[in-house]
């Protein structure tokens, strides 16, 4: 845990120094934007990237971080929720008998040799996907680092600091036709990146038989997701529809759909 003698920021004792620089490289950690430079001077963009942090907790940021207050300890948290936060989250779904739904997520994230710094980096490019400025990405950074995905990926990569990487990941969210229950609750990383566009060679993958299943199960799942914004008649039956395919076996639910080659240049299901 790091520890401060002085206050750092707005009216903070410390004005410069080892106390300063300390603060600077905990925020950059947690996710500072734009990043600070480690100067140990408290400036302007010190005193605003701690009171953006301090907004995801504090009604009335106040600029400042003091020896063992609340900002400190937050800060030496990284940003991140326990991990068996995120576990106790999966097993209560379990009990519940959730269904998912996924959404492949890429993302182009600058490479950082320290963990931390690089996934407070890449929670900040899913604040549009999930819970971010509300707790100052604390949620996002630690769905990132639940799997021990991103941990995996980050130990084979040997780039220079700030090359960009882009991260081939799924979003996993609670399967419900209302927008506001579809939670989310995993973040995968597959172990393949591209660096500068070039792709990591995949190792070949076995025939999997259930890929058209899957892939029905991937359409009623953007399905569901599209139709519950359609108002009126129309939109209330076809919902009713997506959610009788989604509760019959596969094979049956594939005769409620067919394939129309003039419709939209050839990529429309109807039902039937």
């Amino acid at each position: 845990m790091i520890t401060i003698a002085q206050s750092v920021g707005r009216g903070g004792r410390a004005k410069r120094g080892s106390d300063v620089l300390k603060i600077q490289k905990l925020l950059n950690k947690a996710g500072a934007k734009p990043e600070l430079v480690p100067d140990s001077k408290v400036g302007t963009n010190t005193i605003r990237a701690i009171e953006r942090f301090q907004s995801g907790f504090m009604k009335r940021p106040d600029g400042r971080i003091d020896p063992g207050g609340r900002s400190l300890r937050r800060l030496n948290g990284q940003g991140a929720e326990p991990k068996n936060t995120y576990e106790r989250r999966m097993n209560a779904a379990k009990k519940r008998g959730d269904k998912y739904m996924f959404t492949p997520a890429p993302k182009t994230v600058a490479y950082h040799k320290d963990f931390n710094t690089f996934a407070a980096r890449v929670a900040y490019e899913f604040r549009h996907d999930v819970i971010y400025r509300r707790d100052n990405g604390q949620f996002a950074i630690g769905l990132v680092k639940a799997s021990g995905d991103l941990k995996a990926i980050h130990d084979i990569l040997d780039l220079s600091e700030g090359e960009e990487v882009v991260l081939n990941a799924t979003i996993f969210r609670r399967k419900d036709t209302r927008p506001g229950n579809r939670w989310v609750m995993s973040i995968r990383f597959p172990k393949t990146v591209s660096v500068d566009g070039d792709p990591e060679p995949v190792p070949p993958k076995k025939p999997d038989p259930h890929t058209y299943k899957a892939g029905f199960q991937a359409f009623l799942d953007r399905a569901l997701l599209l139709a519950a914004d359609m108002e009126g008649e129309p939109g209330k039956r076809i919902r009713k529809l997506l959610e009788l395919a989604d509760r019959l076996p596969f094979a049956r639910a594939t005769y409620l759909w067919y394939y129309d080659p003039w419709g939209a240049r050839g990529q429309v299901a109807h039902c039937t």
